[in-house]
């Protein structure tokens, strides 16, 4: 059997968060642990680096991946560090150069063949779901055996990329293992998730389904697909507990899309958890139309205090466009049975897509501020690759399709009658009128309490002074001297 290196290439908080970095968390590679826990259970020696949660930069991480001997190197990557992906690779290339370079994740899976045309250094491609891929690529690998039989990959060929049959999604999420968080070190100390959304520590992310149903414009499901399947509530109580007697852990970030697409199944969890009794708080996505009354006093009697919600935009024509499903009276109604039930509301707004204007930005703000949100989170517009927006975005705007910026922190679409600056100030504006009110100031610093409060508001006012710092002398954060 082989040791396999899986990899979460280096980033930072300015580019995950932008000027919010200094109210950001690091995440746990998710996708690696899926990844890690089947090729583990099929006998491979296994080894999570994850140099986005550390800080660490390229040089000394390829120090560190050489030194852990690898036979083979998975590194994940989407589309906002597929350039680093590629940096990486390269360099790995030139110290291991027998060392097999796969690369996974949501940038490869849109775009397998253009990505493995542009960073010569990927020797192989996981397209899609790769928890029984990686187990067949590693004993093909193993055995010296032709790649093309392995369903999931792009490979090269004479000079050629090409794709192997498709691998179909896997529909019983219950036969797979669980996710292998005793591979993160400090797993509930480094990846603590942000103030918004934990109630109290030990805290620890898990996903519990795969696969949105909807059709946003703005959304790709190059990997997981368009089907929706999820863990059985058996399986889930038992991950939940594993959890717990593993770490201790008291409070759960449930990280899917939308915990709420099968409704009955969420209701049976939230009774386990009644009846469990494990004294477990808990926060999920959800969207608007899919909660309700009764539904939001359940989820908080089983623990649940806080639901994010994707509203995107307080404009109807807006969310025509972005093919929500949604009305504002949707959220209106959502929000309003949130807070009767006792449960924090935040919502998450998009900012300069197609059709945008000053008139619908002021529309969205007005909107937040009137169904009293307890958090308001804008996000650039962002049309990736892989999503229905993407191919058509140019009609309606200019594109800066530089894919290092690709994190939904800065304005890499800009819609017709707009301007890239204009939307950089929109978005500290709407900050400010949001969270610049005395109810508002208190409320977040009884959440976050006094100490973090302070140290956040301090760190974000620095952050802010450096963008304009940038926009005074003419440095567009927006733009790049690199293109995709």
């Amino acid at each position: 059997m082989s040791r396999l290196v899986l990899i979460n290439p280096p980033s930072t908080f300015e580019q995950e968060f932008g000027i919010l970095s200094a109210a950001g968390a690091p995440r746990p590679p998710l996708n690696l642990l899926n990844l890690a826990a089947t090729a583990r259970q099929a006998g491979h020696e296994i080894r999570i680096l994850d140099a986005a949660s550390t800080g660490i930069s390229l040089q000394p991480f390829v120090e560190q991946v050489v030194g852990a001997n690898p036979d083979v190197v998975g590194i994940s990557a989407m589309t906002a560090h597929i350039h680093t992906a590629g940096r990486l690779a390269a360099r790995l290339k030139a110290r291991l150069p027998s060392v097999p370079v796969v690369v996974g994740g949501a940038h490869v899976s849109a775009l397998p063949e253009e990505t493995m045309e542009r960073w010569p250094a990927f020797d192989v491609g996981v397209v899609g779901e790769g928890d029984l891929t990686i187990v067949e690529l590693m004993e093909a690998l193993d055995e010296g055996r032709d790649l093309e039989a392995v369903p999931g990959l792009v490979v090269r060929r004479n000079g050629r990329r090409l794709l192997t049959r498709r691998r179909p999604l896997i529909k019983d999420l219950d036969t797979l293992p669980f996710p292998a968080w005793d591979l993160l070190p400090d797993f509930t100390t480094l990846y603590q998730p942000t103030a918004t959304r934990r109630v109290r520590l030990p805290s620890a992310y898990l996903v519990s389904s795969r696969g949105c149903p909807y059709r946003c414009t703005f959304c790709s499901n190059s990997v997981h697909g368009r089907t929706f399947r999820s863990y059985s509530v058996d399986y889930l109580m038992r991950m939940v507990e594993h959890l717990i007697d593993l770490f201790g852990v008291r409070d759960i970030t449930v990280y899917d899309e939308n915990l709420a697409v099968n409704r009955q199944r969420l209701v049976e969890l939230c009774r386990r958890l009644i009846e469990a009794d494990h004294d477990l708080t808990w926060s999920c996505d959800a969207r608007a139309d899919n909660l309700g009354p009764d539904l939001t006093a359940l989820m908080y009697r089983a623990g649940c205090r806080s639901v994010w919600m994707g509203m995107e935009s307080g404009d109807p024509e807006m969310l025509a466009r972005y093919r929500k499903g949604t009305s504002i009276d949707d959220y209106r109604r959502a929000t309003r049975w949130c807070k009767q039930a006792g449960l924090l509301c935040n919502g998450s707004f998009i900012i300069g897509g197609p059709g945008e204007t000053r008139a619908s930005l002021r529309r969205s703000l007005a909107f937040a501020r009137q169904v009293d949100l307890d958090y308001f989170t804008p996000f650039y517009c962002t049309p990736l690759p892989g999503a229905p927006m993407y191919n058509e975005v140019h009609k309606h705007g200019t594109f800066f399709s530089d894919y290092s910026l690709a994190t939904m922190t800065f304005p890499t679409f800009i819609p017709h009658g707009l301007t890239a600056r204009e939307l950089q100030v929109w978005y500290v504006w709407s900050l400010f009128a949001f969270y610049i009110r005395p109810a508002k100031l208190l409320f977040v610093l009884e959440q976050m309490g006094p100490r973090h409060f302070l140290k956040t508001l301090g760190r974000t006012v620095v952050n802010l002074l450096h963008w304009v710092g940038k926009a005074v002398w003419g440095r567009r954060p927006w733009a790049s001297p690199r293109g995709s």
